[in-house]
């Protein structure tokens, strides 16, 4: 499939295409997140939204770190038979899953890391002891707090699952307060929600975190007082990247701040680096 994308970008396109080949070729040798979620056909990496790009500035430096690390999404829907939100909806969630391609790379880039997985999906255990995978539904509190009664307090969240704004509103307001000092909240998908799980009362997450990076207020009506209140308190910036996977295409707006980085408050990092207040450039 990637290498049907490249050649019909090359076919209908060449100009973008050869600028967005030269891009790639100038990041791959100098980025192991590129080679890591090549390997496992992740849309992380090229072809598709490049965040690993965004990725890799951010915590290159945490490469040799005994950090701690959750992510929340772990599987590729793209590559399931069948109608997986339809099965979603309907709960028949039957099925166990035992590659977990998230995980693999975080394991295998942060080799001193603990790194937990949680899915609504039911996964075989891990064969790293690093590694744990908890089930649960991310719009449920509940469920999340399973999450942090394993382990207290992460240096980095992922949420790369359902991208329904509801569910990535409750994640973020929950979880952000177990961040460590100086921690980093990844969002991914800002761009696009599934129809399905959309509620048209609830305003786009990136909506909310443009309000909060511009004023330091977070609006979101599903945050409980003390979450807004610790969003409000603690965050130190927001930083918003563009998905690569609109690089070709005719309406590149609809891809722009497609993935948020949230920072959280520090004076000086675990290790003891200064906190830096211009934009990385990715």
């Amino acid at each position: 499939m990637q290498s049907i994308q490249l050649i019909g970008r090359a076919l209908l396109m060449p100009r973008a295409f050869l600028s967005y080949l030269g891009y790639f070729l100038r990041l791959y040798y100098n980025n192991r997140l590129y080679k890591l979620t090549a390997a496992t056909m992740s849309d992380k990496g090229l072809p598709g939204h490049g965040y690993v790009r965004v990725y890799n500035t951010f915590l290159s430096k945490f490469r040799d770190k005994p950090i701690s690390i959750c992510e929340v999404g772990l599987l590729q829907i793209k590559f399931q038979s069948g109608d997986f939100y339809k099965d979603l909806i309907s709960g028949n969630l039957n099925e166990v899953y035992d590659k977990v391609p998230s995980l693999d790379v975080w394991r295998r880039y942060f080799p001193r890391a603990h790194i937990v997985g949680f899915d609504i999906v039911k996964f075989n255990p891990p064969r790293d002891e690093r590694c744990i995978i908890i089930q649960g539904d991310q719009s449920s509190r509940d469920d999340l707090r399973k999450i942090v009664e394993v382990q207290p307090e992460f240096d980095v969240i992922v949420d790369d699952a359902l991208h329904a704004s509801k569910h990535q509103q409750i994640t973020l307001s929950f979880l952000f307060k177990y961040l460590k000092p100086g921690g980093l909240f990844f969002i991914e998908d800002l761009h696009w929600q599934p129809k399905k799980f959309e509620d048209k009362r609830i305003p786009k997450t990136v909506e909310f975190l443009k309000t909060l990076a511009n004023t330091g207020k977070w609006l979101s009506p599903l945050a409980i007082p003390e979450e807004k209140r610790c969003l409000e308190e603690q965050v130190e910036k927001i930083y918003f990247f563009d998905s690569l996977m609109g690089a070709d295409a005719i309406d590149v707006k609809r891809f722009e701040d497609a993935i948020a980085v949230i920072v959280k408050k520090r004076h000086l990092t675990e290790y003891g680096e200064k906190e830096k207040t211009q934009k990385p450039r990715v």
